[in-house]
Parts: structure tokens; C-alpha cells; sequence
């Protein structure tokens, strides 16, 4: 393992909880229209983003850090993260896992709202992991190697 797996791992936490964070405060409405039942402004314990930091790290914050241990893993391995891999793992694990809480409130069905809360879920976490991916793909470029030292 290189020095480069941890900060990998560091950037997708980091980053990408921050960013969900702000992105939360900022559709906050948003938020409180996706939950099942609605919740009005009076029914928030503290709104803003103090809130906002309180409900990422209850709610987003196990998916990022299963979607930062997936990321440092196939970077391990790989030396890259690709776009398909951000895409169609790292962004539906943290959104799911976001929205587990909500969802599986009910018995044995799925309802209009819990639809609603993963795509609010899905929308909320996807730039934080989209810029993590970024900074990790401008940050840790390594040459292919052709096999020849010179």
C-alpha cells in the first residue's frame, strides 16, 4: 500500500461529506419536502447549517465512509478511479445507505415518499463524490509504465 491509498480514502471522506453537507443546507426545503411524513420549519429541532451538519453526519456519513474504504480499495489495486466506478457504485451506495433510515421505516412496501428521499439522497451525495473523483484523478496521475527503465 502507498502513502497515496490514505489520502485517497481521506479526500472521498472529507470532501464528499463536506460537500453533502453544504448541499444539504442549501436545499433544505428540498429536504423537508422529500420526508415521509413532510416536516415544516417549526418540526425542525435546529434548522440551517448546524442542522444540516447534524443530519449529514447521522445520515450520510456511514455511506461515505463505505463509499471512501471502496474508493481506497480500487485505488489500491488500480491506481485510478474511474468515472463508471463513481457513477455506478460509489454514488447509489451513499445514497442508499443515506436513505435506508427513511425507507425501511415501513413494512413491505415501497411508497411515492421513499422514492422521493433517495433521489433527494442520490442528488445531495453525487457532487461531493463527482469532485472527490476529480481532485483524486488531477492530484495522483501516474505514468503507465512500458516496462523499460531508463
Amino acid at each position: 500500500m502507498s502513502l497515496a491509498t490514505p489520502r485517497v480514502f481521506a479526500i472521498f471522506l472529507v470532501l464528499g461529506t463536506s460537500i453533502t453537507c453544504l448541499m444539504l443546507w442549501m436545499t433544505e426545503r428540498l429536504f423537508l419536502y422529500a420526508q415521509n411524513p413532510p416536516l415544516s420549519y417549526d418540526d425542525v429541532l435546529s434548522p440551517g447549517l448546524i442542522g444540516a451538519f447534524g443530519t449529514t453526519l447521522f445520515w450520510a456519513l456511514p455511506g461515505h465512509i463505505i463509499a471512501a474504504v471502496l474508493a481506497g480499495l480500487f485505488f489500491s489495486f488500480a491506481r485510478r478511479i474511474p468515472l463508471w466506478l463513481v457513477l455506478s457504485v460509489l454514488i447509489p451506495v451513499c445514497g442508499s445507505i443515506a436513505a435506508y433510515r427513511n425507507i425501511t421505516d415501513h413494512y413491505d412496501t415501497i411508497q411515492r415518499s421513499d422514492v422521493r428521499t433517495l433521489l433527494y439522497w442520490l442528488m445531495v451525495t453525487t457532487p461531493g463524490e463527482l469532485l472527490s473523483a476529480r481532485i483524486v484523478v488531477s492530484k495522483f496521475v501516474f505514468a503507465p509504465s512500458d516496462g523499460t527503465d531508463s
